[in-house]
C-alpha cells in the first residue's frame, strides 16, 4: 500500500475515500502554500500565464535543475507540489461515481503548459470543481453529467490511450 493510502485510505485507496475530497484534506496544506497553488492555477488558466510565486519559481528552478542536476530534482519537486494519482479508465469511473452529479470540463493544464490548447481534458472534481467555477470566465468550462464525463473518458482511453490522474 502506498503512503498516501495508508494514511488517507482508510483500509482502500485514498481517491475512493470521500473524506478525500473534503474541505478537510485541503485545510492540512498550510494555508499560505494552498492558496499560492490554487492561485498559480487559477492565473494560468485565465490568463495563459504563470505568476510569479514562490511556487512557479520552484517550479522553474526544478526543471532547470533536472537538466543540470539530473531528474531526481524535478522529482523531488513534483512530490512535493504536484497532487496527481495515475488512475486507470476503472478506477477513474470508481472516483466519477462518488463525485456530484456534475463536474465541470476544462483545459489541461499539463496539455496548456506544452502548446496544446484548446482540449478540454480535464474534470474539476472535489473543491478544486468550485473553485474552477468561481474563478473561470464562462466559455473556459463546461459542466457536464457524469454520465457525459463518462462516454469522454471512455473516448480518451478507446481513440487516444491516454490515462487519467486525480
Amino acid at each position: 500500500m502506498c503512503q498516501y493510502c495508508a494514511e488517507h485510505g482508510d483500509g482502500k485507496k485514498w481517491y475512493l475515500n470521500m473524506e478525500n475530497y473534503t474541505r478537510k484534506l485541503l485545510d492540512d496544506v498550510p494555508s499560505h502554500d494552498r492558496e499560492i497553488i490554487m492561485n498559480d492555477h487559477m492565473v494560468y488558466l485565465k490568463e495563459n500565464r504563470w505568476p510569479l510565486s514562490k511556487h512557479t519559481r520552484r517550479m522553474l528552478l526544478s526543471s532547470f535543475g533536472s537538466k543540470v542536476a539530473g531528474k531526481g530534482v524535478y522529482e523531488r519537486f513534483m512530490e512535493k507540489w504536484h497532487l496527481g494519482q495515475v488512475v486507470s479508465n476503472a478506477e477513474a469511473t470508481d472516483i466519477l461515481a462518488v463525485a456530484g452529479d456534475e463536474v465541470p470540463l476544462m483545459e489541461c493544464l499539463c496539455r496548456k503548459m506544452k502548446g496544446q490548447h484548446d482540449q478540454r481534458t480535464c474534470f474539476g472534481l472535489s473543491l478544486f470543481g468550485d473553485l474552477i467555477e468561481t474563478n473561470l470566465k464562462e466559455g473556459q468550462f463546461k459542466v457536464v453529467s457524469k454520465d457525459e464525463a463518462k462516454a469522454i473518458m471512455d473516448d480518451f482511453e478507446r481513440e487516444h490511450g491516454w490515462y487519467h490522474s486525480v
